[in-house]
């Protein structure tokens, strides 16, 4: 059953009430920071970028090249902040709490930011309607792993198994109401068969670990945190999400050409606090785009594993309400195998 949660409408109409009251009473609101322009030089000092994971995951470092990058395009500097938790709830909050002045950015996935506000009635924000999205940068695929001996040399091969022995096959996740787990529950349901999630409270890394010692069948994670263990003979991929890493993993197939609607992967965004000034956020956006389409981001991206993209403007809220449906879909599938 989907969780309800409270509505602050009423509580920031209220708010804005009075904040208009004060400017028609008193001074302007030009005066009180809420023109749509901003009167400062932005930027005015340094970029501090949130980053809602611990450093050395395959994320931290898409956050430090991202806004080193874009620092560096509007004539600043940046500074990194990790602040882990939530499953991302405590650094997206701290972007949704910050000044709306433009110097405080932040990395957000789409889990983050669109499913935990539909599981977690306790956030501060309710989605993508409660910051600024400026960009998404990357899109990377989850990736279903087996051990390089495994038998399974195909998803085919894998799937044939759990057919025969419902329950048996064993399918490692990094979060069960995160993306992982929402792919599980996607390929499970379309493929028809019956497996068994099992998620890793120490993340993917615990789940290849259980799976080269045979402890699980298989497991789903990112494609860019386990080429490594790829291309040094301990691992092999059977099926990727999205369309576009077959380059990457030339051995394994998308989901899609096996005729399987696993719609998720661990895309990226650049956000910022709600109620920027406009030439503050046109500059921010005109800067990530510039960025994000550049050579030196492109080639980056690729070495990483991952897939440069380059989305912002109205596409953008258009891909980011695609993904909110998509979590919905998938929290109900979810609910339903729990229940």
């Amino acid at each position: 059953m989907m969780l309800t949660k409270a509505n602050p409408t009423v509580g920031r109409a209220v708010r804005a009430a009075a904040i208009a009251g004060i400017c028609l009473a008193t001074v302007s609101c030009s005066a009180l920071g809420l023109s749509s322009e901003s009167s400062e030089k932005f930027p005015s000092k340094s970029i501090e970028y949130v980053v809602p994971y611990k450093p050395g995951g395959s994320s931290d470092p898409v956050a430090r090249q991202f806004s080193r990058m874009v620092a560096e395009d509007l004539g600043t500097s940046s500074t990194v902040f990790n602040k882990p938790g939530g499953d991302e709830a405590i650094g997206i909050t701290e972007v949704v709490d910050a000044e709306p002045d433009g110097h405080t950015l932040g990395l957000a996935s789409a889990a983050g930011l669109l499913a935990q506000p539909l599981i977690n009635d306790s956030l501060r924000y309710e989605g993508a309607e409660d910051v600024t999205p400026i960009v998404q940068m990357i899109d990377t695929p989850y990736v279903l792993f087996v051990a390089a001996d495994s038998p399974y040399k195909t998803l085919d091969d894998l799937l044939a198994d759990a057919k025969r022995r419902p329950g048996k096959v064993r399918i490692g996740t990094a979060n069960r109401m995160g993306g992982t787990g929402f792919s599980y529950f996607a390929l499970e349901n379309e493929a028809g068969v019956d497996m068994t999630e099992v998620p890793a409270a120490g993340g993917s890394g615990e789940s290849a670990l259980a799976v080269m010692g045979g402890e699980i069948e298989a497991f789903l994670a990112t494609g860019s945190g386990q080429l490594g263990l790829v291309e040094s003979g301990d691992l092999r991929a059977l099926a990727y999400t999205g369309t576009e890493y077959g380059n990457v993993l030339p051995d394994a197939t998308s989901f899609e050409d096996a005729g399987y609607d696993v719609p998720f992967t661990a895309d990226y965004f650049t956000v910022a606090p709600k109620g920027l000034p406009d030439n503050v956020r046109e500059q921010l956006i005109e800067s990530a785009k510039k960025v994000a389409t550049s050579e030196e981001w492109i080639k980056w991206a690729k070495k990483q594993g991952n897939v440069p993209t380059a989305v912002v403007g109205d596409e953008l809220e258009q891909a980011l309400e695609t993904k909110r449906k998509r979590f919905e879909a998938a929290i109900e599938l979810a609910n339903q195998e729990q229940g």
